[in-house]
């Protein structure tokens, strides 16, 4: 990766610096605010991660708000409709952002990647007055195969704050007296054009300050040519002025000369001088009716053969142009129908009427790049205010002053330390769309500064495919800023907004260099400029100052966009297209893992006793290249010591048969894999192994003994019958979680499957410890299993216990107990707490033998008990809430262990013949025959013996039915189920 440079730059600045005022200090009350504030969002935050392990959280912080907060990633909250996943994102994890819902103000939703994403954008309102520089982003993704569900991929806000813990103060200041604040100021008196002020709420900026209700006031001076156009903030309560900033965004001087040129995007000069080329979107005016001209120039109208006159103007669909100099162009002539009049705008071919063509073409082609990559965006879809030949040299701007517009400045001369510039007229091109794509910034709500210059940059290098702005800007050889030559790096650590704005510039041009080196030169430049627009749609941008127009959450932002799962830790489709292009320029992509393994035929559960159970593995390649033959198995049978293994390499790449040998049946034995990349670095599989491995039972065969996924009732009960439950509050029952800061929102089951037991479901929106486990213990017990069969059983369950809440944090235990006769007696299986892993929330899966703790019977239970408790030495408890969910019991069977007989010889005879099916009826009606060998007499090997085998046995006699193993010779049954063999005489 580079390191960042500083590039010296010869600079005429025509940004206003922004002015904060120091501010007073933050009181009792704003204190008390920002703290409960940041305690609740610290703890959503973290009960997001519980939730969705996999969630990247970004934050970076200005003052006492956040300047950014993103939370992205993964597929969060769901819902049926993308509305309603956003309500319910915002619902329950809005103050993570550091606002509350309640204030989340919805501005513009669109869909993006035909229907794929859908996008909300909000702002913050507070006491119905909108917060200066809020912006909130959140990202929808449609359902997929195996969720019906519509899931929040992403949600990002800016500058989201609160009020006062007491509320604003009442208002002291009128709208005219804060007018007559700033026109008492004499260094604003050449600002002779004001806006009436409007009330808004601004957040607090820097350290110390506070957030207010304020004044906004917006004042220029009329002359375009010297141009200042300001945006004041006026405290409405002390008069003071406590934020400005420049609404001007200038194409000024910033950067050295280093010599580059591109032909055809040159500005009017003598070695390029125009070309007679067809205007689309002009207005034309005949006969009463107006159209725009189409995309060859032409018009059609139907009108009555008589004399007509035809009128052209530069008034577009998408811009309005105004000479501020030279005459405004207008071409006309007469002509009676049916005919055809062609007209020319400006035949002279002068500066003047030059550049209003130029800034006519170059601001309607910059839209409708724009709005084809975009095609639901409708932010842009305005006719913006044009103005040309300004009375001045060397300069372009963007300036929002009432309606938006973009100016541009005639050819001249201007004084610098060094001598004097002379720059051509700048309504050409580049600077053109440069200017056009401040007003993008500016309808998506961001802030302008070093994020809005790199932004604008983007959409001149890639509707023009030249990583130079403003080629021969100031004569032959020279240019505004070369996005390849800075090679500007992150952090910037320039005071300049140019400078620091080629960072993004950079990446986004790298990004392209990427994608035509991987797709070819027609493919690859389109999908960058997607991928640009795309993520557009949902970054928040930058801060409120003149720092780093690009950093890490961009980085995140453009891989949401990229994705195709909802999940960022398996990489993207274009991942390290994406991640170079970032890279280049110092700026890092979040950590995935840098090898993937995958199992076509899945990861065993059941290793087959006395043999070698084989599978196949995968490698496939994320942030690294997988070493082909290096794939290594390790495994520990019953706890000991792990073997490792070299996996057999197949006649494909990166692709292994798995062996595990093993011997034993009832072994319990864990496994993990690994890999090497081609840089020699070994990625396990878990990635975190060997604290995390594969578990499997060894036997002949599995049986799912009990799988309950809490979505119907199979049997649990709460309450003790040895020490009954004497909690008053959060007591366990099965629910589809409503969640809290402690409590699960969600349970573990995939879509559809919504139900979990926890202790007490509490309401929506509710407090913290409305429905926690209070004054005592609450006991859930699972229904009596069967586990009496000669088998290996693993029991395993995921759980949620959260204890480090509350007044008396990290005080009470969560505790997981085993019976093996019927809740008479318990042994603890795990106990959580009271500190450490496992103690703040999140579902977490476990497994166990039951042998390891007690001998397995008929009457095994299982049980989970929540207890608060009260800590004597602060006579207060914890916050405990708990919950489980999946909870399955397999069984691994061992046909060594069991009886051998013949199947059909059901009276134990040793011949099968028809008095089998006589003794098998006399059983079913009572005739006081007891079946020796319930087996045998199960002719389709069903688990049951009942008339059907029957009829089976009779069949087996007389019409050639089939009889299941074994059969005719003695074996055992190879398929376990709760059928015994107690008498197997007729294999004597």
């Amino acid at each position: 990766m580079k390191k960042c440079s500083l590039v010296k730059w010869t600079v005429r600045l025509c940004f206003v610096a922004l002015v904060v005022s120091s501010g007073v200090p933050l009181g009792a009350a704003e204190s008390e605010a920002a703290g409960e504030v940041a305690v609740r969002s610290k703890s959503a935050t973290e009960r997001l991660e519980t939730q969705y392990p996999s969630v990247i959280v970004h934050r970076s912080k200005l003052g006492t708000v956040d300047a950014h907060a993103l939370f992205a990633g993964t597929r969060m909250t769901a819902a049926p409709t993308p509305e309603e996943a956003a309500d319910a994102w915002l619902a329950e994890y809005a103050i993570a952002m550091g606002a509350e819902a309640a204030t989340f103000k919805l501005q513009r939703q669109f869909p993006l990647q035909a229907g794929r994403f859908e996008v909300f954008h909000y702002g913050q309102n507070i006491d119905g007055l909108p917060v200066e520089y809020s912006r909130g982003r959140v990202l929808a993704l449609e359902p997929r195969e195996d969720d019906p569900n519509w899931r929040v991929v992403y949600a990002a806000s800016g500058a989201f704050t609160t009020p006062p813990a007491d509320g604003f103060p009442g208002l002291r200041l009128s709208a005219d007296d804060a007018n007559q604040v700033l026109r008492r100021r004499e260094d604003l008196s050449d600002l002779d054009e004001w806006m009436p002020p409007k009330l808004v709420v601004l957040p607090a900026l820097r350290e110390g300050d506070v957030t207010r209700r304020v004044w906004k006031v917006a004042g220029r001076n009329s002359d375009k040519a010297a141009a200042r156009s300001l945006m004041f903030f006026v405290d409405a309560v002390t008069a003071e002025v406590v934020h400005e900033r420049s609404e001007i965004h200038n194409s000024d001087l910033d950067g050295t000369i280093t010599g580059w040129a591109t032909p055809g995007t040159l500005p009017d000069v003598d070695t390029n001088l125009p070309e007679e080329v067809p205007l689309v979107g002009v207005t034309v005016t005949a006969g009463g009716e107006s159209q725009f001209s189409d995309t060859e120039g032409n018009y059609l109208f139907d009108l009555p053969e008589v004399e007509q006159t035809v009128e052209v103007t530069l008034d577009g669909e998408w811009v309005n142009v105004i000479a501020s100099q030279g005459t405004e162009l207008v071409a006309s002539g007469t002509a009676t129908p049916p005919s055809t009049l062609s007209l020319v705008l400006n035949d002279a071919q002068t500066e003047f009427g030059t550049s209003q063509v130029n800034a006519f073409l170059w601001t309607e082609r910059t839209h409708d790049f724009f709005s084809d990559l975009l095609p639901d965006f409708d932010g842009i879809d305005v006719a913006l205010d044009c103005f040309c030949n300004l009375d001045d040299a060397c300069n372009a701007f963007f300036d929002t002053f009432g309606a938006p517009s973009i100016n541009f400045f005639a050819a001249g001369t201007v004084a610098q330390p060094g001598g004097a510039l002379e720059c051509a007229n700048t309504g050409f091109s580049s600077v053109v769309s440069h200017e056009y794509g401040h007003f993008i910034v500016n309808e998506f709500g961001l802030v302008q500064n070093a994020f809005g210059e790199g932004y604008s940059d983007v959409v001149s290098i890639f509707l023009l495919d030249d990583p130079v702005v403003g080629t021969d800007f100031f004569g032959p050889g020279t240019f505004v800023r070369d996005i390849v030559g800075a090679d500007q790096q992150y952090p910037c650590g320039s005071p300049f907004v140019h400078t620091c704005g080629q960072v993004l510039a950079g990446v986004w041009w790298d990004i392209r260099l990427g994608f035509e080196a991987e797709l070819g030169v027609d493919d690859g430049p389109p999908t960058a400029h997607q991928l640009f627009a795309d993520w557009s749609a949902i970054t928040t941008g930058q801060g409120f100052f003149d720092d780093d127009a690009a950093d890490p959450q961009m980085a995140v932002e453009t891989l949401i966009v990229n994705d195709d799962d909802g999940e960022l830790d398996n990489g993207t489709p274009d991942f390290a297209v994406i991640c170079d292009g970032y890279g280049e320029h110092s700026i890092d992509c979040p950590e995935i893992p840098p090898l993937t393994f995958s199992y076509p035929d899945g990861i065993p559960s059941l290793l087959l006793a006395n043999g070698t159970t084989e599978f196949t593995v995968v490698v496939g390649s994320l942030a690294a290249e997988p070493s082909d033959g290096t794939g290594t198995v390790f495994y520990s049978v019953n706890g000991a010591a792990f073997e490792s293994a070299a996996l057999t390499a197949t006649s494909v790449a990166n692709e292994y048969t798995v062996s595990i040998p093993v011997e034993a049946c009832g072994d319990l034995v864990t496994f993990y894999l690994s890999a090497e990349t081609t840089a020699g670095d070994v990625v396990n599989d878990p990635l975190d192994a060997p604290t995390t491995v594969r578990i499997a039972g060894v036997g002949d065969a599995e049986t799912v003994t009990l799988g309950d996924s809490f979505e119907t009732d199979l049997g649990w009960t709460v309450g003790d019958d040895l020490v009954p439950d004497d909690a008053t509050t959060g007591a366990w029952e099965r629910v589809a979680p409503i969640g809290t800061e402690a409590a699960p929102g969600v349970d573990v089951t995939p879509d559809p499957g919504t139900f979990c037991y926890v202790t007490e479901q509490g309401s929506v929106g509710g407090g913290l410890g409305e429905a926690d486990v209070d004054g005592g213990k609450t006991t859930l017990v699972s229904p009596l299993l069967d586990l009496s069969e000669v088998a290996l059983y693993l029991v395993s369950y995921y759980r949620w216990f959260s204890n480090d809440t509350g007044a008396s944090p990290n005080f009470d235990e969560f505790f997981v107990d085993i019976s093996n006769d019927g809740g008479l007696s318990w042994v603890n299986v795990e106990t959580v707490g009271p500190g450490g892993a496992g103690t703040s929330g999140g579902w977490i899966f476990h497994s166990f033998n039951v042998a390891d703790f007690v001998e397995p019977t008929d009457e095994v239970r299982v049980r989970f008990v929540a207890r608060d408790l009260v800590n004597p030495a602060s006579g207060t408890g914890s916050l405990v809430e708990a919950g489980v969910d999946e909870f399955t019991v397999r069984q691994f069977s061992c046909l060594a262990d069991s009886v051998s007989f013949v199947r059909a010889d059901c009276n134990g005879s040793g011949v099968f013949d028809i008095s089998d099916p006589i003794y098998l009826l006399e059983a079913i009606f009572g005739g006081g025959v007891t079946l020796g060998c319930e087996d045998a007499c199960d002719a389709d090997d069903n688990g049951i013996t009942d008339f059907t085998d029957v009829f089976g046995l009779l069949a087996g006699l007389f019409t050639g039915g089939e009889i299941a193993a074994p059969f005719p010779d003695c074996g055992v049954d190879s398929t376990p189920d709760s059928l015994v063999c107690e008498t197997p005489d007729n294999c004597l």
